[in-house]
């Protein structure tokens, strides 16, 4: 399975992963003193990075990601076929957009009736 991306698409799933990271160290923080000293934490999220935080920042990160990923992969990416895994970086052939189905594929389809009026 492989995957077609767009660079502008690349460069913003980037930054979101930078910004979900943070976001991720914070939310780390904030809830282990919240349990520890009923107090939050604050804004800082440079210690969520330290020997004692970075494992569960890691797995909030990846779970959320991958729960997002899952989610919205077929808005932002093309699978291709072909053998192995990869990334391509260039445009999609398709921009996106849906097409009315032909007369003859109507006919065809399952559970599609003649209606009389």
């Amino acid at each position: 399975m492989r995957f077609r991306v767009t660079a502008k698409d690349l460069t913003s799933f980037i930054i979101f992963c930078v910004v979900l990271l943070i976001l991720s160290s914070l939310a780390v923080l904030n809830v282990t003193s919240l349990l520890n000293t009923t107090e939050f934490y604050g804004l800082n999220f440079l210690d969520g990075f330290t020997k004692d935080y970075i494992a569960p920042t890691l797995l909030v990160f990846f779970a959320v990601l991958i729960s997002i990923f899952f989610s919205v992969s077929s808005y932002i990416f093309e699978k291709e076929d072909g053998k192995g895994f990869g990334l391509k970086i260039g445009e999609k052939n398709e921009k996106g957009y849906s097409r009315w189905s032909k007369a003859s594929e109507i006919k065809i389809d399952f559970g599609v009736e003649i209606v009389v009026i």
